[in-house]
């Protein structure tokens, strides 16, 4: 599954995320996010998701192989872009 995450991140991104506006990726961020929050009204899942452009900054000089483990678009977890 790992060595399958780039290739499936490059593939969704080029035809949902590149073929969108930066207000539709807002839109799409929301959408996703109240839909979590249905499903997860607990919480239990935002230790497993974090977007990839907050994870840099919370993980500086950590080890992120857990991040390539719980990625969302490997069918474990919520859309995110």
């Amino acid at each position: 599954m790992k060595a399958s995450a780039p290739g499936h991140v490059a593939t969704v991104r080029h035809h949902v995320i590149d073929a969108l506006t930066a207000e539709q990726v807002d839109q799409l961020r929301e959408i996703a996010e109240a839909m979590l929050g249905r499903l997860d009204p607990e919480g239990r899942l935002i230790p497993v998701y974090r977007r990839p452009d907050t994870v840099a900054d919370a993980d500086a000089g950590k080890d992120t192989d857990a991040d390539t483990d719980a990625d969302p678009d490997a069918g474990g977890g919520s859309a995110g872009a």
